[in-house]
């Protein structure tokens, strides 16, 4: 059996057999994503009481595992085109000036309605732990923007399983089904001691 190109399955419309390919393929992406960084997340919390420094490298490989399942899965199951496809679809940064303004500007919006909401509420905002060390906070938020989402696991989210899940289903299922699976996969983070 030929396999056929992922891009081919997203824009034609699946065949039966390429709907089951597909399923297979989406299945794999999220138990790989899961186990690399599950896996590693729990072996962060085990190095930890031997070394910060093997800790915190082994959270940051944990942090990649949508990304790495994302390209594992479209090596596994798709032809050059659909390789040539998805990379061209994750590397797109030619949107409107208004997409920008909202990826830079709405998280920190959320974040201080959130601190307001929590000083509305009797609760006291903590210091801030980076107050008087500009460059640090610049270089920090630099090394999220990069590292934290967009290298580690949108190549994963947006760019294997929100297409791959479209293809299926209608976009804003395939949309509540990624962010289900997104805030799952971030849950044993909440179990670590010393993450955000």
């Amino acid at each position: 059996m030929a396999q056929t190109s992922h891009s081919q399955t997203l824009d034609c419309g699946p065949s039966l057999q390429d709907r089951a390919q597909l399923t297979r393929a989406i299945l794999a992406f999220f138990a790989f994503a899961f186990a690399w960084s599950w896996g590693l997340g729990f072996a962060t919390a085990q190095a930890r009481a031997y070394s910060e420094a093997l800790g915190t490298v082994l959270l940051i490989a944990a942090g990649l595992g949508p990304s790495i399942a994302g390209f594992a899965v479209v090596a596994l199951f798709s032809t050059g085109a659909g390789w040539r496809a998805w990379l061209v679809r994750c590397l797109k940064w030619r949107i409107g000036w208004r997409w920008y303004a909202l990826a830079f500007l709405a998280p920190p919006a959320v974040m201080l309605c959130a601190l307001a909401l929590h000083a509305a509420l009797g609760g006291t905002i903590p210091a801030l732990p980076a107050a008087g060390q500009l460059p640090l906070v610049v270089a920090n938020f630099g090394l999220v923007l990069l590292t934290g989402g967009p290298l580690g696991e949108e190549f994963g989210w947006r760019g294997y399983a929100m297409p791959a899940l479209t293809a299926r289903l209608h976009w804003r299922a395939a949309s509540l089904i990624v962010g289900a699976v997104w805030g799952l996969w971030h849950l044993p983070l909440f179990f670590m001691a010393g993450t955000p």
